[in-house]
């Protein structure tokens, strides 16, 4: 998460936020600790989901406080919070410390990182470590809700688009059959279904001292891993080589949990 330079407010000045941190200081036992007025907020860029993050420092701890983007609906705002716990929880994610149940925003640990860049997963020892990151999502037993597959996210957009006059690619007819074959196919192929984070655009990797850190999890939940390291090889860019060391390091227990699925059945 990177604070976007050079705004800065009090917190004051914003009325959600004002309200958010005061309820978490008092949890706390911090409110007579920290004057309220005295503590600066600057918003934050990270992720592509419209949601208003800010930092705020309480002595010397950072946090984040996220609050879901306004057309999100009860539902979503409801499972986003519940993902960024369990992230959190497992360790993939920041930490929360705190959620504001009147307006589901969450303060979260600061990570005082960077987005990534294509450039670093020239470094194969960062490429494995994110492997290993995607390994520990993907093994995790605590609970997710079950996510909208991309394909349905697909055809939510399709119904949008007519009356909201969103424009379309030229080929777009021809992705839509194209995104039809690859549904049908890999429904003749099933998978075991495991946590997966679903958005995995560079702008919600965030790395510090070599080690990953996914956010924004607003598509998130139980679904097909391959989901996972298919967006990862595309947004990263990978090469082949880098692609063959990223998928040699995620499909053993892939394969694994799809082979003990088809015992099963």
């Amino acid at each position: 998460m990177q604070t976007v330079p050079p705004v800065k407010n009090t917190l004051k000045e914003n009325h959600f936020a004002f309200k958010a941190v005061n309820s978490f200081l008092k949890q706390f036992n911090l409110i007579s600790e920290f004057n309220l007025n005295n503590i600066s907020i600057s918003p934050l860029k990270g992720g592509k989901s419209n949601a208003p993050l800010y930092k705020f420092d309480v002595g010397s701890s950072s946090y984040v406080i996220r609050f879901p983007s306004p057309t999100t609906n009860h539902l979503n705002k409801t499972l986003q919070v519940f993902l960024a716990k369990q992230a959190g929880n497992l360790g993939i994610g920041p930490k929360i410390h705190f959620i504001d149940p009147e307006q589901y925003a969450v303060v979260m640990e600061y990570i005082p990182g960077r987005i990534v860049s294509p450039l670093d997963f020239n470094d194969v020892a960062l490429l494995i470590n994110f492997s290993k990151l995607l390994r520990k999502t993907h093994h995790s037993r605590l609970e997710f809700p079950l996510a909208l597959s991309p394909f349905s996210r697909f055809r939510d957009f399709l119904s949008k688009c007519d009356p909201q006059k969103i424009k379309q690619l030229s080929n777009f007819t021809e992705i839509k059959l194209l995104m039809g074959k690859i549904e049908e196919i890999l429904q003749l192929h099933p998978v075991t279904l495991t946590p997966t984070h679903l958005d995995l655009n560079l702008s919600n990797i965030i790395i510090l001292n070599e080690q990953f850190s996914l956010v924004d999890w607003v598509n998130g939940g139980i679904s097909d891993p391959y989901f996972d390291l298919a967006t990862f090889v595309v947004f990263a860019g990978l090469n082949e080589i880098q692609t063959k060391k990223f998928l040699f390091n995620n499909f053993c227990f892939v394969i694994h949990s799809t082979l003990q699925n088809l015992m099963i059945d």
